[in-house]
Protein backbone atom coordinates (compact mmCIF):
# COMPACT_ATOMS: atom_id res chain seq x y z
CA UNK A 1 0.00 0.00 0.00
CA UNK A 2 1.53 3.33 -0.93
CA UNK A 3 -0.76 4.74 2.15
CA UNK A 4 -1.74 3.23 5.56
CA UNK A 5 -4.77 4.37 7.40
CA UNK A 6 -8.35 3.31 8.65
CA UNK A 7 -10.19 4.65 5.48
CA UNK A 8 -7.84 2.82 3.20
CA UNK A 9 -7.58 -0.73 5.08
CA UNK A 10 -11.23 -0.48 4.90
CA UNK A 11 -11.49 0.67 1.26
CA UNK A 12 -9.67 -1.87 0.07
CA UNK A 13 -11.08 -4.49 2.04
CA UNK A 14 -14.73 -3.44 0.55
CA UNK A 15 -12.93 -3.61 -2.60
CA UNK A 16 -11.95 -7.22 -2.45
CA UNK A 17 -14.91 -8.27 -0.73
CA UNK A 18 -16.91 -7.25 -4.17
CA UNK A 19 -14.85 -9.35 -6.20
CA UNK A 20 -15.50 -12.95 -6.44
CA UNK A 21 -12.27 -13.80 -7.41
CA UNK A 22 -10.55 -13.46 -4.37
CA UNK A 23 -11.53 -16.98 -2.60
CA UNK A 24 -9.76 -15.49 0.98
CA UNK A 25 -7.30 -12.65 1.82
CA UNK A 26 -5.16 -11.90 4.90
CA UNK A 27 -2.83 -8.83 6.22
CA UNK A 28 0.32 -9.97 6.73
CA UNK A 29 3.27 -8.31 8.48
CA UNK A 30 6.71 -6.62 7.07
CA UNK A 31 6.79 -5.50 3.77
CA UNK A 32 4.00 -7.15 2.41
CA UNK A 33 1.08 -5.92 3.30
CA UNK A 34 -1.77 -8.36 2.27
CA UNK A 35 -2.11 -11.19 0.50
CA UNK A 36 -5.21 -12.37 -1.59
CA UNK A 37 -5.53 -15.58 -2.94
CA UNK A 38 -7.06 -15.14 -6.19
CA UNK A 39 -8.95 -17.91 -8.56
CA UNK A 40 -8.95 -16.68 -12.35
CA UNK A 41 -10.33 -18.72 -15.07
CA UNK A 42 -7.19 -17.80 -17.13
CA UNK A 43 -4.21 -15.19 -17.52
CA UNK A 44 -6.31 -12.51 -18.90
CA UNK A 45 -8.88 -12.89 -16.68
CA UNK A 46 -5.94 -12.35 -13.95
CA UNK A 47 -4.69 -9.59 -15.95
CA UNK A 48 -8.10 -7.78 -15.32
CA UNK A 49 -8.04 -7.97 -11.94
CA UNK A 50 -5.04 -6.66 -11.46
CA UNK A 51 -4.53 -4.01 -13.94
CA UNK A 52 -8.56 -2.75 -14.16
CA UNK A 53 -9.42 -3.53 -10.52
CA UNK A 54 -6.37 -3.59 -7.67
CA UNK A 55 -4.00 -1.60 -8.82
CA UNK A 56 -6.41 1.44 -9.57
CA UNK A 57 -7.48 1.51 -5.98
CA UNK A 58 -6.02 4.78 -4.68
CA UNK A 59 -4.14 3.19 -1.73
CA UNK A 60 -2.25 0.29 -3.91
CA UNK A 61 1.07 0.98 -4.94
CA UNK A 62 2.08 -2.67 -6.18
CA UNK A 63 0.89 -5.97 -7.13
CA UNK A 64 3.12 -8.97 -6.85
CA UNK A 65 1.54 -11.82 -8.18
CA UNK A 66 2.52 -15.56 -7.90
CA UNK A 67 0.91 -18.29 -9.90
CA UNK A 68 0.38 -21.87 -8.72
CA UNK A 69 1.42 -24.48 -11.01
CA UNK A 70 0.59 -27.57 -8.84
CA UNK A 71 -1.14 -27.98 -5.17
CA UNK A 72 0.67 -31.39 -4.12
CA UNK A 73 -1.42 -31.38 -0.62
CA UNK A 74 -4.90 -30.67 -0.35
CA UNK A 75 -5.70 -27.80 2.14
CA UNK A 76 -5.97 -29.87 5.68
CA UNK A 77 -8.13 -28.95 8.67
CA UNK A 78 -6.27 -27.43 11.39
CA UNK A 79 -5.08 -29.94 14.03
CA UNK A 80 -6.72 -30.10 17.47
Amino acid sequence: MNRHGPDQAISFARLVGTHPETISAWTLTRETDYLLRVYCADLSALNILIQQILLPHRAVARVQSRIVMDQFKVDAALPT
